[in-house]
């Protein structure tokens, strides 16, 4: 019975390792950056401005292309049903938005739900450690 539970244990450390690398396309020692696709096919990029992404995140950037503009940027924590306050945005220039008042109050999943100017939405994946 103990081994079956070690190798269960590593078979879903092993799976989230995957999620968290294939959610994270690019991140280095100052910033992650995430990219998704909105649900017509605009290419939407996220960049948070730590590695690994923590609560102290405060602020981060929403760009799309071609450059539509964000009109909410929701965080939203799925596995819990709740979110955090409101989000602050401010156009950024080149189809980017800034985004502040940035909440994530505790660790865990996070998902950014965005819509753009047009009502395209999309959905960013986060890790919060």
């Amino acid at each position: 019975m103990l081994k079956l539970m070690s190798k269960t244990i590593l078979i879903i450390t092993a799976a989230l390792a995957a999620h968290q690398a294939a959610a994270q396309d690019f991140s280095s020692e100052s910033a992650t950056v995430l990219t998704a696709a909105s649900t017509a096919g605009k290419s939407l990029k996220l960049v948070l401005p730590e590695f690994p992404v923590t609560k102290r995140v405060k602020a981060v950037s929403i760009c799309s292309e071609p450059g539509q503009a964000v009109i909410v940027a929701k965080l939203w924590m799925p596995g819990m049903g709740h979110g955090s306050a409101p989000t602050q945005l401010a156009p950024a220039g080149d189809g980017c938005t800034a985004v502040s008042n940035v909440q994530f109050v505790m660790r865990g999943e996070w998902q950014i739900q965005v819509t753009l100017q047009d009502g395209d939405t999309g959905v960013f994946d986060v890790v919060v450690e």
